[in-house]
C-alpha cells in the first residue's frame, strides 16, 4: 500500500530500509529523554536493524516509511507486531497487532502524518484479519490514536524479566 500526497510518501518498509527504521527508533527514544551515547547509539541501531529484519523475514512485523517528496529521505515510520492470540467469548480472531515505533520529524509534524501512517497500519491490519489492535500512546500521540479509533484500557500490567540497560 502506498500512500502519495503533495506533502509526503507512505510506503511498505521493505528489507533494504532496516536501517531508516532503525534511526527513526532512535529519534523517537532520544525524544523521550533516552538520549544514548556515541558508542550505545551505535550498538543500539544495528540492533535495531537487525531485529527489523528477522521480524519482518519470520512474518512477525510489517512497516511504513514516510518520505519526503523531494528527497525521499525517511521522515516518519511505523511498525505494526503480529501476534498469535487464543480466540475469546467475543472474537474468534486468532491474530492481534501491536503498533511500535511511531515516529514523525520534527518539521514535519502537525500536517497528519502520524495519523496517516497509524491508518496505513490499521487498514493493513484489517486487511490481513488481525482481530484487533493494541498500542501505548505518549500523551502528545494520544490524541492521534484516539482519532483512530483506539480507547484508553485499564487493565494492562507488565514485568520486567530483564533489569539490563545494555543494548
Amino acid at each position: 500500500m502506498s500512500e502519495a500526497t503533495q506533502q509526503y510518501l507512505i510506503r511498505r518498509a521493505t528489507a533494504a530500509d532496516a536501517g531508516a527504521l532503525a534511526r527513526c527508533r532512535l529519534e523517537l527514544f532520544r525524544e523521550i529523554d533516552h538520549d544514548p551515547s556515541a558508542e550505545r547509539e551505535a550498538e543500539f541501531v544495528a540492533l535495531c536493524e537487525c531485529t527489523m529484519a528477522r521480524f519482518a523475514d519470520a512474518g512477525l512485523a510489517t512497516a511504513w516509511l514516510a518520505e519526503a517528496p523531494e528527497d525521499l529521505s525517511a521522515i516518519g515510520s511505523i511498525v505494526l507486531l503480529a501476534y498469535p492470540r487464543l480466540p475469546t467469548l467475543t472474537s474468534s480472531g486468532t491474530d492481534e497487532g501491536y503498533i511500535v515505533s511511531v515516529y514523525v520529524a520534527p518539521a514535519w509534524r502537525r500536517r497528519g502524518l502520524a495519523s496517516a501512517l497509524t491508518d496505513t497500519a490499521i487498514a493493513y491490519a484489517r486487511e490481513v484479519g488481525m482481530a484487533r489492535v493494541r498500542l501505548h500512546a505518549t500523551p502528545v500521540g494520544r490524541e492521534v490514536y484516539e482519532r483512530a479509533g483506539f480507547r484508553r484500557r485499564d487493565d494492562a500490567m507488565e514485568i520486567e524479566l530483564t533489569a539490563s540497560t545494555d543494548v
